[in-house]
């Protein structure tokens, strides 16, 4: 076991706090708009770390990690065009702005919009499905990694991610997006300090001529040039553009937070200065998988990179990160970066239930609310007022 009683207590009184103002939020939830997009209220710096927080998860930092591991300095590249694909949408407004005119509340209902309510009801189907699938691949990797970091017998790690789960559905149902900011808040805050400590930590054992002398031994030149890097190329970093584009813009969860700023302006604002943190998002835990590299890149070579080795045992290099912050953090600091990573869980998991359950609760909603008052369901007609028409069809 690699906690000391000190891990545990900030660890579990993290996740008291959380739940608790989590169920305070239920309070100031007064309407429909309220529980989806927090009343159209949030400002530039919550706006921020709700989005920030949102789409930061323990996952990201094991992939990100793993690349390093795996690549070097040539992965900050998809980092780099994330972050700076998202300062465009930002600055730009490209789909976001006319997303939040529209004023809708979930993706979906831009489909009945535009095309029919047949379509919208597909398509909040398969955003719920998908962020069904999304939360079964997040929870295994992210319990992978409080298991190595923590000393948790795998036997328990079930019964842990469910409770930790339903802690998380139950402040995300009874207070909706309101509850959902509130935590995201809190959630990036340690979030943040989390990243900061494990950075200097990684960097100082490691040490940063060693991380270089590292990477250009194993690697090489396409240790530091994704174009040099056969894993990479031309066709892959104009395929994470167009990923990350379409991500920035039409990913349910991304968007909820476009819809919940006070304007199309705030909304432009949040998306440009999130873009800069997506940056350090991506390439931080890079970092850290480089310098577990260093440390622990000892073992047989695959693929042209040796396998990392902790304590006689080989291990994947998806591993190597977590083993590496389980050896090198001091108690105490270990128990604040795994209630950080805990945060970026519950956050990103949050926002899965929360785009989901919106998609398909928004879509039987609005058929509901049609039925009682017997209205015809026949779109609405086309006008030369979009704005009109929107509010008309969505059912707002």
């Amino acid at each position: 076991m690699n906690f000391t009683p000190v891990d545990w207590a900030i660890v579990v009184g993290y996740l008291v706090v959380t739940v608790a103002v989590g169920l305070i939020g239920k309070r100031f939830v007064g309407s429909v708009s309220h529980y989806l997009v927090a009343g159209r209220e949030l400002g530039l710096y919550v706006g921020i770390a709700t989005l920030a927080a949102t789409e930061i998860g323990t996952i990201t930092f094991m992939y990100n990690g793993e690349f390093g591991f795996k690549y070097g300095f040539a992965a900050f590249a998809p980092a780099l065009i994330s972050g700076l694909v998202m300062i465009v949408v930002g600055r730009t407004g490209f789909v976001i702005r006319r997303f939040r005119d529209l004023k809708l509340m979930t993706v979906p209902e831009y489909f009945e919009v535009r095309y029919s309510r047949g379509l919208r009801i597909v398509t909040g189907v398969l955003v719920a499905i998908g962020g069904i699938l999304n939360m079964g691949v997040f929870l295994r990797i992210e319990g992978e990694f409080l298991t190595i970091v923590s000393g948790i017998d795998s036997r328990h790690l079930v019964a842990v991610m469910t409770v930790i789960l339903l802690l998380e559905l139950v402040y995300t149902v009874l207070g909706g997006m309101v509850s959902v900011v509130i935590t995201d808040f809190i959630q990036y805050v340690l979030l943040s300090v989390a990243t900061i400590v494990v950075s200097i930590y990684a960097v100082t054992f490691a040490g940063w001529d060693n991380i270089v002398s590292k990477v250009t031994n194993v690697m090489g030149d396409a240790g530091f040039n994704p174009i040099a890097n056969p894993k990479f190329g031309i066709t892959f970093l104009v395929w994470q553009t167009l990923l990350w584009l379409s991500l920035h813009t039409c990913w349910q969860t991304t968007a909820m937070r476009v819809f919940s700023t006070k304007s199309a302006e705030t909304s432009k604002r949040v998306m440009t200065w999130t873009g800069f943190i997506f940056l350090g998002r991506g390439m931080l835990p890079m970092l850290w998988g480089i310098a577990a590299l260093t440390l622990y890149g000892t073992g047989a070579l695959e693929g042209g990179v040796p396998q990392p080795v902790v304590d006689g045992q080989t291990l994947e290099p998806i591993e190597a990160m977590p083993a590496m912050l389980a050896d090198i953090l001091h108690p105490g600091v270990r128990g604040v970066v795994v209630a950080g990573m805990l945060a970026a869980t519950m956050s990103s998991t949050a926002r899965i239930c929360s785009g989901g359950a919106r998609s398909s609760r928004r879509t039987s909603s609005c058929r509901s609310a049609r039925r009682s008052a017997r209205v015809p369901s026949a779109r609405a007609p086309r006008s030369s007022s979009t704005g009109s028409r929107t509010s008309s069809s969505a059912c707002s």
